[in-house]
């Protein structure tokens, strides 16, 4: 396996991060504990790189963290490109487990200085955002505000769900 990261961060819940300190422990994991017991008994290798060609001979070439240039040889290839987001969500320059850690840590902080936070979307990542936060801005004081182009929450749910979310 082989990523540009050392971490893997189940970034969906990045907002739970406002309402309970321990839950960047919850969340992120490095390859090499994600990979222990595969390591140990199938021989998976984790590599900290970035792929730079996939040869048609099951070889790819990567350029590893401390930028040699390397080839890897592969039985069966899957290419998990991943996504692509925005600050805060994913920091692109966050290659570590610790500084992402620290650049979260920073955000979080922002976050808690703010007089009011805004969330745009109400669909279910808005609603589950804009959830998490509310109990952190009714004990902290801070307006959160929730913006859609929607006429309901939910929109593309049943309208039970648009009734539930709106309560």
């Amino acid at each position: 396996m082989i990523d540009k990261n050392d971490f893997f961060e189940n970034f969906i819940y990045y907002f739970k991060e406002f309402s309970r300190d321990d839950h960047f422990q919850t969340t992120v994991r490095t390859y090499e504990e994600i990979l222990r017991k595969d390591i140990d008994t199938l021989g998976t290798k984790f590599v900290q790189g970035e792929v730079l060609k996939v040869g048609k001979d099951n070889k790819v070439l990567y350029k590893a963290a401390n930028g040699e240039e390397k080839e890897l040889q592969f039985d069966f290839l899957v290419i998990a490109s991943g996504s692509t987001q925005p600050q805060p969500h994913k920091d692109k320059d966050c290659k570590t487990m610790e500084v992402r850690k620290a650049s979260l840590r920073e955000q979080v902080e922002k976050a808690k200085k703010a007089k009011a936070i805004l969330v745009v979307g109400s669909g279910i990542v808005g609603i589950e955002v804009a959830g998490e936060l509310s109990d952190v801005c009714k004990t902290s004081g801070q307006k959160l505000g929730l913006v859609t182009r929607s006429k309901t929450l939910l929109s593309t749910f049943p309208a039970k769900a648009h009734n539930i979310a709106f309560t």
